[in-house]
């Protein structure tokens, strides 16, 4: 498969970095993420394939305060992984803050943490709960694609902005379109969390057969869809950090 580097596009300058070189050459963001991953002789991952990690929407971190005395003990470092949510416009179901809150015990720290991003975050989750989390977070429609890395993060918005008096537009559905525009367009996110099986219905004619290829941006299309024929069974709500946390 041909490698298209930034320095073949028409108008840039310079040479790429090495976080350009590693994406262009891993296979859309997959590298060798599987087989390290899998790996049950090591707590952490390589550095190549944490840049990657990132896009995944996770950061390998390790316990700073750990950090001196385990040296001085010869030991590795208190390997972790950090897990963040993307939310456009910061809006999920009630259900779904319930479930990521019993996974945070399942499978972190037992702490839930909202950022000014209006997303979730899951800290000190162990190398081998990394899949189990992300796969459950999944299964509930929340996806953690691009929440980190060098990429358009979450789309934040006002999250009451359609209960401002003469307001029309809807912000919220905005969000969501960015937020889908902007994800990367490659396979590995779904074929590395979910195992590459799909667990709602596709036909040839279907918005999830025609975006396939952006396996994310398909879950969301059909996934709206389904929630929209819940809507009456369903309470939204919405994050906004200074609005719960002032």
């Amino acid at each position: 498969m041909p490698i298209n580097l930034p320095e073949d596009q028409p108008g840039f300058e310079g040479k790429p970095s090495k976080v350009e070189i590693l994406k262009a050459s891993s296979a859309g963001l997959a590298g060798q993420l599987a087989e390290e991953l899998a790996d049950e002789s090591t707590d952490h991952v390589s550095e190549d394939s944490y840049q990657l990690l990132k896009f995944h929407g996770s950061y390998q971190q390790d316990d700073r305060d750990l950090r001196q005395p385990r040296k001085k003990q010869g030991l590795d470092r208190a390997w972790s992984f950090m897990v963040r949510t993307k939310f456009p416009g910061g809006r999920l179901t009630a259900e779904q803050y319930l479930v990521a809150d019993e996974l945070t015990s399942r499978y972190a720290n037992n702490t839930l943490r909202i950022t000014t991003r209006q997303d979730f975050q899951f800290h000190g989750v162990g190398k081998a709960n990394l899949k189990p989390l992300i796969r459950n977070l999944n299964e509930r429609w929340i996806t953690t694609y691009g929440g980190c890395g060098d990429i358009a993060r979450n789309t934040l918005t006002c999250p009451v902005a359609d209960l401002l008096p003469g307001n029309h537009f809807d912000y919220q559905a905005l969000a969501k379109q960015v937020s889908d525009h902007f994800l990367a367009d490659s396979t590995a996110y779904y074929e590395l969390w979910l195992d590459g099986s799909a667990s709602w219905p596709m036909d040839a004619g279907s918005k999830c057969n025609r975006h396939a290829r952006n396996p994310s941006t398909a879950l969301h299309i059909c996934r709206a869809s389904i929630r929209s024929q819940l809507a009456c069974r369903t309470l939204t709500v919405s994050i906004s950090l200074p609005t719960i946390w002032p």
